[in-house]
């Protein structure tokens, strides 16, 4: 027999409008965001979303630009440095190491 698990769902006015306590561990869901908590036995309005989206590289904490450009791409460094940087679609060689 197949196990079923039921998320606690409803929109995200609704949330807002009952603010209630997700017990710890308990899964919230806006069904009209697709955004969702766990809980930690605090209010829904003193709990973070489990996952921030992204949708701009502005919004990018460890990121610092100073120019973006339109179709600019951002690029990930790792060893060594570790940080992101812009890279202007005119550096870009097609089918190059970028």
């Amino acid at each position: 027999m197949a196990v079923q698990i039921q998320v606690r769902r409803g929109t995200a006015s609704q949330w807002s409008s009952t603010n209630p306590n997700l017990a710890a561990g308990e899964i919230g869901f806006e069904t009209d965001t697709n955004k969702f908590k766990i809980g930690t036995g605090v209010a829904w309005s003193s709990t973070a979303y489990a996952v921030q989206q992204v949708t701009t590289l502005a919004g990018l904490t460890d990121v610092q630009i100073t120019s973006v450009q339109g179709n600019d791409l951002l690029r990930y460094i790792a060893g060594g440095t570790n940080k992101w940087v812009n890279v202007p679609q005119t550096d870009v060689v097609d089918g190059g190491n970028f």
